[in-house]
């Protein structure tokens, strides 16, 4: 099994402290928790790379404890994380914010 270096592009690392922020006004500490989970998630793509499904032409994981959906491009050497998009949203607006990241 071939192991790939994981990028995050400066929108993705917005989106994840974005998620933070929101989840650390929730309650004190739940912030960091979803951080560790979403850092996990994202991790695991060094290995898993391309088994996701496509949406809106990217490869998109569905983070395991939160509702967010991974979106990423990847070849042999590396996986690009173009966004961490909150599943609540509607589709569309998903849509136009992965777009104004290519």
């Amino acid at each position: 099994m071939k192991s790939r270096r994981v990028v995050l592009l400066d929108d993705a690392v917005g989106d994840l402290d974005a998620a933070v922020s929101f989840y650390e006004s929730m309650e004190c500490g739940l912030g960091d928790y979803c951080f560790d989970s979403l850092i996990s998630d994202i991790e695991g793509l060094t290995f898993f790379a391309g088994i996701h499904p496509v949406h809106f032409g990217a490869h998109c994981l569905r983070a395991k404890r939160f509702p967010f959906n991974i979106y990423y491009e990847w070849d042999d050497e590396k996986v690009v994380v173009l966004g961490v998009l909150d599943m609540r949203q509607q589709p569309e607006k998903s849509l136009q914010r992965l777009r104004s990241r290519e």
